[in-house]
Parts: structure tokens; sequence; C-alpha cells
């Protein structure tokens, strides 16, 4: 208590307890100068002058907080109730202060975790001892879509479990009282099903006896798809590394394959063009008999080819690659082939001393609708590869025709050899190019390696297929299957025993000799030395007077010196890679210039866009190297025929 003038005439001993003064201390001392916190002297100064005079105050009949100081100048907040006491017509002051200090800090506290509550993204739910919801934050409301008040009036927390198995672990865990954990699928209010990653804490009382339930949930939704993103992106890198290895095993087997087939096709150049080399110095140096000779020529004619037939493997592979295969589906006469391919590789076989023949099994088509070239370089290829391959007993070329389930007809043509046969690990790889069974198989029976895959090639672009069964050391059996096309009206006809190979001659072979004789002027130009003499000497010994050109420009210049003088020329033999001006560019200028003449390219180049590039440019032709003197002069003599015709 304080008199009118402030000063304290009552004290007790909770007070003394509280601001650490004894009563002796306090009495007669002013309050607001012994307790007060000095920031708040001035303000309490003028409101306990209000008070002296009217017993009224902002404290008086209220309670409210200010700072206090203990003993020793520690501040402490304090609760303030003050009543006016009027004695003998003045105005004293009953104060009665408890300590909020503890009390504010709590609230606080608890303000702090209610806003942490409120603003926690994880569902954070209160249960009491009977599983009944009586507190739902925010985040809760909205993963669930319901109030506290909803799910109460559903059953609880419980209905919600979209898994009956959870469902009842979580009411077990409720009735008796204990914690749980664990994953929770929750049914939504709108029927979504979402994920939630649960942890449930028992709350007790001071007897430590269960009262209730704290439950924080997580939404895992986007976890569990990020899991499952992952599972996925490591299950592609996963396939990804199989594919690189498998890429890599394969990369690695093709890099050994062509090493080996470079080294191969090393041997198969080599050899022939020794033999070439070899007979030709010595026909230079003249100190041959004729029979010698003509044996040298031949043998230099023979190797000749066999490296054309290689240069031939290379390009028709690349052709089979690139998806350009020329095929003609004409009416062809299967009977008169397969004698044709038995006249051409009798020959080898006799040699080698095998048998071959060829056997039909049942009527086959008087004639088929395919393309006989492409079939005849197919069994001529596969023939030759099982005479190759053989060296005891023989070789069959069988045929039938086959009538499908599905109603159409396939020539079947089986190539059987009794020859050193395969593994089944060899036969998986045979149709790969610049592969063959065993890399000392081309070092033992020769051979590039491209003819089984261009078989096979060329049998896709027939619409057929090659397939391939073998046994190790007793020979192996490649079957060719073609459609025949349709056989409405097509005679059925019995070939029986081995066919006869007929007096045929076609594009592939060699032209009989003929004595064409050529007349007229042909311009060369070509700049290889060895080509120009050899061309000149072959259209000069038919007949035909041969002017000669280094490079292109100096055949522009010819053609018109030749026109000046009235002498013109026939036609021209256009090399395309020349220097100065090459062939492609010669013949342009001639065309511009207004030249009619018949011109013809001549190159090394075998591919089918070569012929094209050269017809696009004016050329009326084109003949690839090397030069076949056959050929050569029937193409001579077809454009110098054009060439008189136009003189007309």
């Amino acid at each position: 208590m304080m008199d009118p003038d402030g000063a304290i005439s009552f004290w007790n001993e909770a007070a003394a307890r509280m601001f650490g003064y004894t009563r002796e201390e306090v009495i007669g001392a002013g309050l607001h100068e012994l307790l007060g916190a000095p920031r708040h002297l001035e303000q309490f100064h003028s409101a306990f002058a209000r008070f002296q005079r009217t017993g009224q105050g902002a404290a008086v009949g209220k309670t409210i907080q200010l700072e206090a100081v203990r003993k020793g100048g520690k501040e402490f907040t304090a609760e303030l109730s003050l009543a006016a006491l009027r004695l003998e017509g003045q105005w004293n002051a009953v104060a009665v202060l408890r300590d909020v200090s503890e009390r504010n800090r709590a609230e606080t506290e608890l303000r702090r975790v209610r806003r942490a509550v409120e603003s926690a993204s994880d569902a954070i739910v209160l249960m009491d001892r009977q599983g009944t919801v009586t507190y739902l934050n925010p985040a809760a409301v909205a993963i669930s879509g319901y109030t506290a008040e909803s799910i109460n009036a559903l059953g609880g927390p419980v209905a919600l479990a979209a898994n009956p198995e959870t469902a009842t672990r979580i009411s077990t865990a409720i009735r008796e009282g204990r914690p749980w954990t664990g994953e929770l699928e929750l049914r939504a209010r709108d029927a979504r099903i979402v994920s939630l990653l649960w942890q449930a804490s028992t709350i007790t009382d001071e007897r430590q006896e269960v009262v209730g339930f704290v439950a924080v949930g997580r939404d895992i939704r986007e976890r569990k798809c990020a899991e499952e993103a992952i599972r996925q992106h490591a299950a592609a890198l996963e396939a990804a590394n199989r594919a690189l290895a498998e890429a890599t095993r394969v990369a690695e087997t093709a890099t050994r394959a062509k090493s080996a087939f470079l080294a191969n096709m090393s041997h198969e150049l080599r050899t022939p063009l020794t033999a070439i080399l070899g007979f030709a110095e010595t026909l230079r140096g003249g100190r041959m008999s004729p029979a010698q000779e003509e044996y040298a020529i031949q043998t230099i004619h023979r190797n000749g080819k066999h490296l054309l037939q290689l240069i031939d493997d290379v390009l028709d592979l690349s052709k089979i690659e690139a998806g350009k295969v020329p095929v003609e589906l004409v009416w062809c006469t299967p009977a008169e082939i397969l004698a044709g391919v038995e006249s051409m590789m009798r020959g080898e076989a006799v040699v080698k001393g095998l048998s071959f023949c060829v056997q039909y099994d049942g009527l086959i088509p008087e004639r088929i609708q395919s393309d006989p070239t492409r079939l005849r370089q197919i069994l001529v290829n596969l023939v030759g590869n099982a005479v190759r391959f053989t060296e005891v007993g023989g070789v069959r070329l069988h045929a039938q025709l086959d009538r499908r389930s599905d109603g159409t007809t396939w020539l079947e043509c089986e190539v059987i050899d009794t020859g050193i046969g395969m593994t089944e690990e060899q036969l998986e790889h045979i149709f790969q190019p610049f592969t063959q069974a065993d890399t000392t198989i081309s070092r033992r029976f020769g051979g590039s390696g491209l003819g089984l895959a261009i078989s096979r090639g060329l049998a896709e672009a027939l619409g057929g297929t090659i397939t391939a069964e073998s046994k190790l050391g007793l020979g192996s059996v490649f079957t060719l299957s073609i459609p025949t096309g349709p056989l409405e009206g097509v005679p059925l006809v019995e070939c029986g025993g081995t066919a006869v190979a007929e007096s045929t001659w076609t594009e592939d072979d060699d032209p009989p000799e003929t004595e064409t004789r050529l007349c007229g002027r042909v311009l060369l130009a070509e700049d290889g030395p060895d080509n120009r003499n050899l061309i000149s000497f072959i259209l000069r010994k038919a007949g035909a007077a041969v002017c000669l050109a280094e490079n292109g420009r100096i055949a522009c210049d010819l053609v018109a010196r030749a026109h000046a003088e009235g002498k013109p020329f026939d036609m021209v033999l256009m090399d395309v890679q020349m220097p100065v001006l090459d062939g492609y560019a010669a013949t342009r200028e001639l065309r511009q210039a207004g030249w009619t003449l018949p011109i013809v390219a001549l190159t090394a180049h075998a591919m089918s866009d070569d012929r094209q590039k050269a017809l696009d440019a004016g050329c009326d032709d084109y003949a690839s190297k090397p030069i076949h003197r056959a050929h050569l002069i029937e193409l001579v003599r077809k454009y110098l025929l054009v060439a008189a015709d136009q003189k007309r």
C-alpha cells in the first residue's frame, strides 16, 4: 500500500520474495522510484499526480502489465491491479502485483508454435484418446478437403484410409494407445488418392497416461513421382548402357571383320596383279616362244577378269546397302538359267575332281517373272562358293516349285555340297559383309567375303531370301527362295535329270569374237598414255581413223579445227577425268557451241549416278573401264552409224 505521497506503507512477504527487498528496506520509500524501470519514471509521475487529485488513473480498477525492477537491477514483467482507498480525506493506493514473465514467455512460445503449425506444409492432426479429431491445421484441410467436423462425421481419420489393412492397423494403435507410423493412402474429398507419410505420437498427462495423439502427415506424391522418374531414368540409363555395350561390341566386331577383309582383299588384289605384272614384263622382254606368249596372254587376261570381278563385288555391295539395286522383272525361263549356271560352273568342279549336277524335284514353271541376270548372279555365287569350299565329293543344284498356304508360288533352289561345313556360331555371321566363317578360310580357299552378303541382298531385291544350314565337316545347304509371280496360263514342265546348258550369251559374258569393221573418224580424249595407246590400237585395228587429245581443252580445239578444215569427226570418246578441262566440262562446251556429233563418256567410275552425270552433261552414252575390246568396237560402230545418219 502507498500513502498519498506515494511512499510504501505496507509490504507483504510475497512482495519481498518477488522484488528481493525486505519490509524494512522499502517502508517509506517511493514504489515508483524503487521498483519502476527508469524509462517509465516521467510517465509514472504524471499519472500519480492525477491519482493524488482525483483517485483515478489508467491502472485504477484495471489490470495492466508493466516493466518492474528487482533488487540488483534485473527487469521483469509484472501484472498490476490498482485500487483507490480514501482515508482521512486523502487517496491511498493498494497495488497487487504478479510476476507474469514466465506466463508471457509461454504465451509467446505458444503463439510461435501456433504460427508454425498454421503455416506448416505438412498435415498436423490432434485427436483425443478415442480418436476424435480436435484440430486440423490448414495444410491438413487442403490435402484432404475435409474439416475436423466432417471427418468426425464420417467416423474419424480411419474412415479416410484407402487401404483396409492400413485402416485396421491405425484403429488398433488408437485402441491400444500406442504410436504408429507408415505410409498412408488417403481418399480425399474429391476422390483423389493422396499418398502421405504419417507419424503419430501419443500425448500424455502428468501421470504419463495417454490422453490423445498428434499425427503429422507429409504429402509424398511429388517424392513418389520423382522416385518413379528416377527409376525410369535409371532403367533407361541401364538400357542405354546395354545398347552402348552392344554397339561397342558390334563396332569392335565390325572393325575386326573389316581389318580381316582388307588384309584378305590385299591378298586377293596382289595375287593376280603379281601374275599380270610379271607376265607383262616377261612379254616386254621378247624372249618367249609363241606358246609361252599365248600362255602369258591368257594368264594376264584371266587375272584381269578376276580383278574386275572383285571391283564389281564391291560396287554391288555399295548399291545394295544404298538400296539402289537395279532389278528388272521380266518373263524368263528358269530351266535355261539353271542350265547356264551348270555350263558355267561345271569346268571349275571338274578341275577340282568334284561331281556337279542340276536336279529337279517335280514339275517347274516354263517361265517365271524375275530378273534373269540377278538370279543367275546369285546362283553362280552360291555354286561357286560350294565348289570353292568342297575338296571331296560334289555339289548339287536342286530346284523345285514351292506352293505355299497363302496361295503364293516360289521357285526354291538348293545348293548342296559335301564341303568343310560350318558351326552354328559361324552360320550367324556368314551373310554379313566383309565376313567369312573363319579368318583362315580366305588364306586357304580365297574369296573376298562379300559374295553371300551380295547374294542375300540381291535375293531380297527380288522379293525372296537365302537361308543356310550346315554341319562342320559334313557340308552345307544354301536355299534360295524367290517368288515366281502369277502363273495363270503358264505350263509346268518336267525337266528331269541334269539340265543341259544352251549356248546363250548375256551382257555379263564375253561377247563372241566378230569381224566388225569400223568406218569413220573418231576423236579420243584420254589423258592416260596407256589407255590412249590401247584404245587407239583397238579402234585403228578395226578400221577407224583415230585422232588423240590429252585433255578436254585440246579436244574442243580439235573438233573446231576439223570442222573448219571440212573434215569433221564422226564421234568423240571422252574420258571424264582429265587435266585443264575435264570431260564433263568439255562436253557441255561442245553442246553449247552447237555440236551434235555423238559423244560417249569413258570413266573408271562405275556407279549408277556416274552414268546419269555423264548424260546430264550432254553425253549420248557411257562406257566404264576397263575397256572390253568387243564391247568397245560395238559401241563405236553404233554411234558411227548414228553420225552417218546425221550427215544424210
